[in-house]
């Protein structure tokens, strides 16, 4: 019996693990079947192997957290948040690229989501936990769940500037915020930034 209930505390263990980690997807359907299935950056996407006549198939985009879809390849232009819900379709030219924002493995955890180039162009770095030497230049980004302080100094010194988290996506418990240009919306230079700390509170 003892081996038993300690199966199955095991058990529950797991299932409660597997639930909190709650993974980024993204499903593409082609006339009610999956034809692409991923959950990291896609730079590119050949649409033509799907149909021949590209132009005139019908996809539906089913997703869970929050994505980035990009109407050129490797990200270049053309960024547009995809909001968690149920499947839908863009009414658009079909996306060419697509990137994860947030963290990689968990979605509704904190994350800092950085772009090299305004409007969430260029290449991107994830920030996961408190960075006391920040050496990455950037000029976009999306912040996820948490608060953040940056400084202007390493070690979390020197000037400070903190930013709230504010809205949560649809259906889902995801509070972000944005900026598409970090020196019009909060005066911050590009490489200003020296470290960053994750915080519950921006007082």
């Amino acid at each position: 019996m003892t081996n038993m209930m300690q199966g199955v505390t095991l058990l529950t263990a797991i299932v409660v693990g597997v639930g909190f980690a709650q993974k980024p997807t993204l499903r593409i359907n082609s006339s009610g079947l999956t034809v692409l299935n991923f959950h990291s950056d896609l730079p590119r996407i050949n649409m033509s192997c799907l149909d021949p006549s590209y132009g005139s198939i019908s996809l539906d985009y089913c997703f869970s957290g929050l994505w980035l879809h990009y109407q050129e390849e490797n990200y270049v232009w053309g960024a547009r948040l995809m909001q968690p819900s149920t499947c839908s379709r863009i009414e658009s030219r079909f996306p060419k690229s697509f990137r994860v924002v947030g963290h990689p493995g968990n979605y509704t955890a904190p994350s800092f989501t950085v772009f090299t180039d305004t409007s969430f162009r260029g290449d991107v770095f994830r920030v996961l936990g408190d960075m006391a030497n920040f050496q990455y230049a950037f000029s976009s980004f999306y912040l996820v769940m948490l608060p953040i302080k940056l400084y202007t100094e390493p070690n979390f010194g020197g000037e400070t500037t903190c930013i709230v988290a504010g809205r949560p996506g649809p259906g889902q418990p995801i509070k972000y915020t944005a900026s598409s240009n970090i020196t019009v919306d909060y005066g911050l230079d590009i490489g200003q930034i020296r470290s960053i700390q994750f915080t519950d509170t921006c007082s």
